[in-house]
C-alpha cells in the first residue's frame, strides 16, 4: 500500500492474544508526540483465515491450488506488527470469541498451532500489498540488546523487537520519554512506512542494484558475506566466473535468501518488485550499514573521523535529521549516498576517508566513544567495549549498559 498525505496509515496488529494486542494498539497509540494512526487487531479465527488468504496465494503461485481473489487486510497496512508466538495457550481461552456457532477454542488452537510471526511476515512480503514489518517477540520478550548486531539479519521482517520496545517512545519517535533504551539501530517507527515506499518507488526489477545505491565496487570494500546475500543465487557465477557486481539487478534479489524460498514462486510483477525493495531495504538496514564499513553514517563519523565533523558530540541529539546543526564541517563537502533509500544521513567511507585526511583532529577534553545501546556519546571510561559480529574494520563498538536492559550475548561484555 502506498500511504499519500492526505491519507491516514494504516497499523495491522496480529497476534493470538486479543488482549496483548489490544494492549500494544492502545499504548502506541498514547505515545506522546506520535503521529495519526488507524488502527486494526487480527486476532482469532480472524487471524486463522488471514494466514489461509496467503497461504492460498502462495499455493496458487506454485501452480498447486486454484486462484483466489480473497482479499486480505495485509494489501492495505502501512505498517504489520506481528507476534512470533501465534499458538493460543490456554490462558486465552475465556477471551476467545468465536467467528460462528462452529468454532471453538480448540479447533483455534488445532489451526494456529505452529504458526508464527515470522512465517507469516514471509507470506505477507511475497504474497501481498503490505508496508513494513514487524516482528515482536522472536527470542526476547524483554527490553534486550544484541550486542553481535546481527542477530536478525536473516529475518524476513523489515525489524525484530521486543514487547517492551514495542511500545517505547525512543522506537517509534527517535525520542526516549522516561526510558534511556535507544538503539541506534532502531528506525523511526512512525515513519518506516514512507521509508519503505520511497524504496520501492526507486527501484525497477531491470535496474541495476549498485548503480542505484551510487555504489563502486572497486572502491567500496564490501565484505564477501554482504556481497554473498545478494548474489548466492545467480546461475552464471562458477569458479572461473566471478560475479560481476555492477551486473546485479533488482530481479536477481527476488530469488535470492532476501526474497522468495526456493520453491516459491510469484509471476505477478508488482509483487516481484515489492519483494526486491523490501530485499534492498534488509540488505542496507541490517547487512551494510551496521557494519559501517561502505556507508558510514553522522554518529561513527564523528567517533572515528572526528577531523571530518569535529562535532561537540556530548549533547547532540543524533537521531534528528540534521544533527548535529552547528558549525559547516568539512563532512558537509561530500555528497549523501543511498539518499532516497536510508533514514539517516550517510556518506561513502571511500570518500569520507580521503576527507578526513585532509583536515586536522580536534582536540577534545574528555575522550568519547558513541554507545549504540543509547543512540549517545558517553566518556570512555563509562562506556562498555563489545566484540561484535558485523563485517569490516569497525567490528569493535561501545554501550552504555544499561540496568533496565538485558544484553546478549553476555559472554561479549567481558572478551
Amino acid at each position: 500500500m502506498t500511504t499519500t498525505d492526505t491519507t491516514t496509515p494504516t497499523i495491522l496488529i496480529c497476534d493470538d492474544d486479543p488482549r496483548r494486542a489490544a494492549g500494544w494498539r492502545d499504548k502506541i497509540a498514547g505515545i506522546a508526540g506520535i503521529r495519526s494512526f488507524d488502527y486494526d487487531v487480527v486476532d482469532g479465527d480472524e487471524l486463522v483465515t488471514e494466514i489461509e488468504v496467503l497461504s492460498r496465494r502462495r499455493d496458487a503461485a506454485r501452480d498447486t491450488a486454484d486462484p483466489s481473489d480473497a482479499p486480505s487486510k495485509f494489501d492495505t497496512a502501512d505498517i504489520a506488527i506481528l507476534d512470533y508466538d501465534l499458538t493460543p495457550d490456554a490462558s486465552m481461552k475465556e477471551d476467545y470469541q468465536r467467528a460462528d456457532d462452529q468454532s471453538t477454542f480448540a479447533d483455534l488452537q488445532d489451526r494456529l498451532r505452529g504458526n508464527t510471526g515470522e512465517m507469516l511476515a514471509y507470506l505477507a512480503r511475497c504474497y501481498s500489498g503490505v508496508g513494513y514489518l514487524v516482528v515482536v517477540n522472536q527470542g526476547v520478550a524483554d527490553a534486550a540488546f544484541d550486542l553481535t548486531l546481527q542477530r536478525f539479519a536473516s529475518s524476513k521482517a523489515d525489524l525484530n523487537v521486543s514487547a517492551t520496545e514495542l511500545v517505547s517512545a525512543a522506537l517509534w519517535t527517535g525520542q526516549p520519554a522516561s526510558e534511556r533504551f535507544n538503539a541506534w539501530s532502531w528506525p523511526s517507527l512512525q515513519d518506516a512506512a514512507e521509508l519503505w515506499e520511497r524504496r520501492h518507488a526507486a527501484i525497477t526489477l531491470d535496474g541495476r542494484v549498485f548503480e542505484t545505491l551510487g555504489l563502486d565496487p572497486e572502491r567500496d570494500r564490501l565484505a564477501p558475506r554482504q556481497i554473498d546475500v545478494l548474489t548466492e543465487s545467480l546461475s552464471d557465477v562458477t569458479p572461473t566466473t566471478p560475479v560481476n557486481l555492477n551486473s546485479v539487478i533488482f530481479e536477481d534479489l527476488v530469488s535470492s535468501s532476501l526474497g522468495l524460498l526456493p520453491k516459491d514462486k510469484q509471476p505477478n510483477p508488482e509483487l516481484r518488485r515489492r519483494i526486491a525493495a523490501a530485499a534492498v531495504g534488509r540488505w542496507l538496514d541490517h547487512w551494510l550499514l551496521p557494519g559501517q564499513n561502505v556507508f558510514i553514517d553522522r554518529p561513527h563519523v564523528a567517533a572515528t573521523f572526528p577531523s571530518a565533523l569535529p562535532a561537540d558530540t556530548a549533547d547532540v541529539n543524533w537521531k534528528t535529521p540534521d544533527a548535529p546543526a552547528a558549525a559547516p564541517a568539512p563532512l558537509d563537502e561530500l555528497e549523501v549516498a543511498a539518499q532516497t533509500f536510508l533514514e539517516r544521513p550517510a556518506w561513502r567511507l571511500s570518500q569520507v576517508r580521503e576527507l578526513a585526511r585532509q583536515h586536522d583532529i580536534p582536540d577534545r577534553d574528555v575522550e568519547m566513544v558513541f554507545c549504540e545501546d543509547v543512540s549517545a556519546f558517553r566518556p570512555f571510561d563509562k562506556a562498555w567495549e563489545v566484540d561484535t559480529d558485523v563485517p569490516g574494520p569497525f567490528s569493535r563498538r561501545y554501550v552504555q549498559k544499561l540496568d533496565e536492559v538485558h544484553y546478549y550475548p553476555l559472554t561479549r561484555l567481558y572478551q
